[in-house]
């Protein structure tokens, strides 16, 4: 919280978004940051009502969240790489046995 107290206090335009389209306050409603949210809310209001330059301060914050998107779609990959290789190691394992078993009779 903060961080983007402090971006905010020095200029990032919390309305700007990521080249997607995504602006900082659908990451922070993604991820739970119901806080986070409200103060983005709230300086959007205020960012809007004095709009300077829309480019000022704010790639530091944009940044951060398309970083933060990155590292949480890294370990979701990662994790479902893990859930794949316990799979495979089951099935393995299933298979050692059933041609154990096949063996022995």
């Amino acid at each position: 919280m903060k961080g983007v107290k402090f971006l905010l206090q020095e200029g990032a335009d919390p309305n700007l978004g990521t080249m997607l389209g995504c602006a900082p306050v659908k990451f922070a409603e993604d991820d739970g940051y119901r806080d986070v949210v409200e103060v983005l809310k709230r300086a959007s209001a205020t960012s809007a009502a004095r709009r300077k330059d829309s480019t000022t301060g704010s790639a530091p914050f944009v940044s951060f969240l398309e970083r933060q998107a990155v590292a949480r779609a890294a370990e979701e990959a990662l994790l479902a790489e893990l859930e794949a290789e316990k799979a495979a190691a089951a099935a393995l394992k299933k298979t050692k046995k059933r041609s154990k078993e096949e063996r022995k009779t």
